[in-house]
């Protein structure tokens, strides 16, 4: 919620009312009309949001530079360490094969930011689409990839929810129709 309310908003509102000010002052009764005028012309930041996120951002995740910077941190400051407290979280940094869970709270918020990107824009700039797609679908690659191999599972029931999921799923859909 955060991200939408910095990144999108503040960065919509901002721009759009700094360059109509001065004709918002003019004739208030317009200041709408101003400012969906000017709303097209935010879609090339987001535009180039977008696609640097898809890019860098999903490239610096597939690649774990995060991770080898911290091994290398690590081995920096305590070249002799023994294999347990080289599996250890020293320094708030884990070692490169040891990755953690995954944040979802962290990536599913940037993740509904494009989405709000793509849903606010899709009728004022289709051109926002386009990086939209191509984010979504480098991040189902990217994300079942780092899902299968990398993070470790926070949450296994061993299949023990899915029957009280396909329960609700139909318990509702019965109450529906």
């Amino acid at each position: 919620m955060f991200q939408v309310l910095n990144i999108f908003l503040v960065t919509t509102i901002a721009s759009t009312v700094f360059d109509t000010l001065a004709d918002i002052v003019e004739t208030p009764e317009m200041a709408f009309e101003y400012l969906g005028h000017s709303l097209p012309n935010m879609s090339s930041f987001f535009v180039s949001f977008v696609t640097i996120k898809a890019f860098l951002g999903l490239g610096f995740e597939i690649s774990r530079f995060v991770s080898i910077g911290q091994s290398a941190l690590l081995l920096l400051f305590f070249p002799n360490s023994t294999l347990r407290e080289q599996r250890s979280t020293r320094l708030c940094m884990r070692a490169i094969d040891d990755p953690g869970w995954f944040n979802y709270h962290k990536i599913l918020a940037q993740d509904m930011l494009v989405v709000v990107i793509s849903v606010v824009f899709a009728v004022v700039a289709p051109i926002v689409l386009i990086p939209c797609a191509v984010f979504c679908f480098l991040s189902r690659i990217v994300w079942t990839h780092q899902f299968l191999y990398v993070y470790e599972s926070a949450f296994e029931t061993g299949g023990e929810s899915a029957t009280n999921c396909f329960v609700f799923v139909i318990s509702c859909w019965n109450t529906t129709y």
